[in-house]
């Protein structure tokens, strides 16, 4: 594949979301504020910035924990693209949409997705569940959210997301039995006033050694 293939696309900065413009036969798989994904290849697709600092936090990120399995993996980056592994599957969101209870199998998963998070970058994993894909039984995560334990120690957005769905207090039923020291962070953090739009990333080191449920 060429770079020249989609460096037609043009995006740039909307009211809400971002405004594009693609003359090419590339589809469009997402988009929001600072950016838009487009499928270039059965396994790849192209994220486009509006802004190249944007592109290099991304890329950053992406970079520093490659060895995160549920990561995508990078194949090139622009001053304004970042040409990544492209998960041909549902969302979470869509998995779990329709049920009326949180299966036990995709807790397990979702806390072991974020002590895999916590044991190698001693930060806080959020995100919300249409950024998480069901691949070949095993989670991906694209575009995550890190936080300092000190800032929030709770992935509050995937929270929110499952409290939208009313399987927030599944969830957390079974976290209770997989992760209790975990669970009484998260509720006791939660029944405090949280003001869910000042949600502040930053990367904060902390002892390493630590059990599954001590990283939680």
């Amino acid at each position: 594949m060429k770079v020249k293939d989609f460096t037609s696309i043009t995006v740039t900065r909307g009211q809400h979301t971002v405004d594009i413009h693609n003359p090419t036969r590339y589809p469009l798989i997402g988009q929001g504020s600072h950016s838009a994904v487009f499928k270039i290849a059965e396994d790849r697709c192209v994220n486009i910035y509006v802004d190249s600092a944007q592109v290099q936090r991304e890329l950053d990120t992406l970079q520093a924990y490659e060895y995160l399995t549920f990561l995508p993996k990078v194949y090139q980056s622009g001053t304004n693209y970042i040409i990544t592994e492209y998960f041909k599957g549902p969302t979470l969101q869509e998995y779990l949409d329709g049920s009326m209870y949180m299966p036990e199998s995709i807790t397990k998963k979702l806390v072991n997705l974020l002590w895999q998070s916590a044991k190698t970058t001693e930060i806080v994993l959020d995100c919300p569940l249409h950024r998480i894909f069901i691949i070949e039984n095993e989670l991906k995560v694209i575009h995550p959210i890190y936080s300092s334990p000190n800032n929030y120690p709770v992935p509050l957005k995937l929270l929110n997301d499952l409290n939208v769905m009313q399987l927030k207090d599944s969830f957390m039923e079974q976290v209770q039995q997989l992760a209790p020291n975990a669970y009484d962070r998260w509720s006791t953090y939660l029944n405090q006033p949280i003001d869910l739009t000042e949600l502040i990333v930053s990367t904060e080191m902390n002892e390493s050694g630590k059990k599954v449920d001590d990283l939680l």
